[in-house]
């Protein structure tokens, strides 16, 4: 229940500019607090947990998943050099 009064207080937020505001800067036992208000009640911790937590796409990304961006060469290839001629005399 705790994890849908967070989204639901994160997408209150979206939509609210005043609430946005009044959270912008605050901490995560302010934004607890603020949510009480709103009738969202949940605790700091459940809030860190939820704002740390990787979405399924996200941990494929961090574990070394491909996440579609382009691959690109490392290592640019040069053009060729002339060949060093070495003369003994």
């Amino acid at each position: 229940m705790s994890t849908e009064n967070i989204q639901a207080f994160l997408a209150k937020a979206a939509t609210d500019p005043a609430l946005a505001e009044k959270i912008r800067l605050t901490t995560a036992e302010a934004h607890a607090r603020i949510a009480q208000e709103y009738g969202l009640p949940f605790t700091v911790e459940e809030y860190l947990a939820t704002e740390n937590a990787l979405s399924d796409e996200a941990l494929a990304d961090v574990a070394g998943g491909f996440n579609g961006a382009p691959m690109k060469p490392i290592i640019r290839p040069q053009p060729p050099r002339p060949p060093i001629i070495h003369t003994f005399e």
